[in-house]
C-alpha cells in the first residue's frame, strides 16, 4: 500500500502489520533525527493507494 500526502506532494510505501495505524495516526520514517524533529507532529490529509 502507498500513502500519498497531497500537501507535501509525497508518496510513501507502507508495510502495514496493523500496529502502525492507531486511531488514525501513522508514523513517517525520517532517516535523520533533525529532519524528524523539524517535521514534528502534523495533522495532514492522506490518500491510500493500493496496488
Amino acid at each position: 500500500m502507498k500513502i500519498h500526502i497531497p500537501k507535501l506532494n509525497e508518496t510513501y510505501v507502507c508495510e502495514v502489520n496493523g500496529r502502525e495505524f492507531t486511531n488514525g495516526h501513522l508514523d513517517i520514517y525520517k532517516r535523520e533525527l533533525a529532519d524528524a524533529l523539524q517535521f514534528g507532529v502534523q495533522q495532514l490529509e492522506t490518500e491510500v493507494w493500493t496496488y
